[in-house]
């Protein structure tokens, strides 16, 4: 029923005046609204999640505050892989798609969390599509107004400025150091010029616990293994998780990692905790 119906709304799908106004070489793919979708799967019944392989064993998660069955918070490899998926699946809307596209609203609330720890991108009411060269793209909105989350939303874009893939880096960077400092942008203690960027930016490198997740302290440096473990390295990898973090955040788009280099980096960190961890057991 559901596969049906979505043929028949794509068919008859038209393009909106924005897209018509370009000449695409490519054919255009219409968007199908969240109230159309919601009235085609019964109120998004389990029965529908079924046939999306996409969704399987899949629920809505936010970032750094899940609870495994034990109650025990996700340890630094297990942010740290998440942070991964959600670099990896950027760099694919960005640059390995026949048009590339902007997700424009990345945020905790928007990364599905899978049964096997898998993340992967959701929710693209927002997203745009970027038609031309990468130094003269034109963005074609699925929505004719420009949305985001607040603490999420590059400043550019306040400013008026078209959406671009640096906008998306600039999100990412957010939920990045959300993730691994547990504080949300918003948070009311971030106030007279304070921000989640500031504060993380002003306790590297010498205070840096002070701005770590107090779960991820818990977890990760005051068990058994962190106390018998080189302790000083695992700091320093989060210290690298969050100086990623601050670089995709930068003031100006140009300013910031290209985010095939923040996968690289990321990865490049998840390979010393491998390290530290195998050395760790093989001396138990």
């Amino acid at each position: 029923m559901f596969h049906d119906w979505l043929a028949v709304v794509c068919k008859e799908e038209k393009k909106t005046e924005a897209a018509a106004s370009f000449e695409m070489a490519e054919p255009y793919h219409p968007m199908v609204s969240y109230h159309e979708l919601h009235k085609a799967t019964g109120d998004f019944s389990q029965e529908i999640y079924l046939e999306l392989e996409a969704l399987v064993g899949c629920v809505k998660a936010i970032l750094g505050k899940i609870k495994h069955a034990h109650g025990n918070g996700l340890n630094l490899l297990e942010r740290l892989n998440i942070a991964i998926d959600v670099a990896c699946a950027l760099v694919y809307l960005h640059n390995d798609t026949e048009t590339a596209i902007v997700h424009c609203d990345l945020k905790p609330s928007n990364i599905l969390q899978c049964e096997d720890m898998t993340a992967k991108v959701g929710d693209f009411r927002l997203a745009r599509l970027l038609i031309g060269r990468p130094t003269n793209q034109v963005s074609i909105s699925s929505t004719h107004v420009l949305k985001g989350s607040i603490g999420y939303i590059p400043r550019e874009y306040g400013w008026g400025e078209r959406t671009s893939v640096a906008g998306d880096t600039y999100s990412f960077g957010i939920v990045l150091l959300e993730l691994f400092s547990g504080r949300n942008p918003t948070d009311d203690g971030f106030t007279g010029g304070l921000s989640l960027t500031t504060w993380v930016q002003s306790a590297i490198p010498d205070k840096i616990v002070r701005v770590i997740d107090p779960q991820l302290l818990s977890h990760t440096f005051d068990n058994d293994l962190a106390h018998k473990g080189p302790k000083l390295q695992l700091i320093d990898c989060v210290t690298t998780i969050l100086r990623v973090g601050l670089s995709c955040t930068a003031d100006y788009p140009d300013g910031r990692l290209n985010v095939k280099d923040v996968v690289a980096k990321l990865k490049n960190v998840r390979d010393i905790l491998s390290k530290l961890n195998e050395n760790i057991c093989s001396k138990h």
